[in-house]
């Protein structure tokens, strides 16, 4: 009986890292992850359509999140093992260290079990 649990499980979880990141239509995933850190702008131009998807992007992995928006622009980790997962909109310091601020950014909460909380645009 014990197998069988063990068995069980470890098949759940490679199915679960088997799936893909959902399909979200109306956005270019494509040309937000060509501009790294919001440096060239044109993730500027997206905020109406990415503030559109917004909703859907809560409650799916982290790294299906990576999948479709790709490599963060900054990482935390806080001390109940809640990830921030942080992608630039506009230019800001990150761009130019002589720029007043860090530009608008969304910051994606996630839980220790890798599930997407929150997106909060900054």
């Amino acid at each position: 009986m014990k197998r069988i649990t063990i068995l069980l499980s470890v098949t759940l979880v490679v199915l679960a890292a088997c799936t893909s990141a959902p399909e979200i239509k109306g956005f270019d995933f494509e040309a937000w992850r060509a501009d790294r850190n919001a440096c060239q702008g044109i993730r500027d131009t997206m905020q109406t359509n990415l503030e559109r998807i917004r909703p859907q992007l809560k409650g799916i992995s982290d790294r299906h999140l990576m999948q479709l928006l790709g490599k963060p622009d900054r990482n935390e980790l806080d001390e109940r093992n809640r990830k921030y997962i942080t992608y630039f909109i506009s230019a800001g310091n990150q761009c130019d260290p002589k720029a007043a601020a860090l530009g608008k950014r969304i910051k994606f909460s996630s839980s220790a079990m890798g599930i997407i909380s929150e997106a909060i645009i900054e």
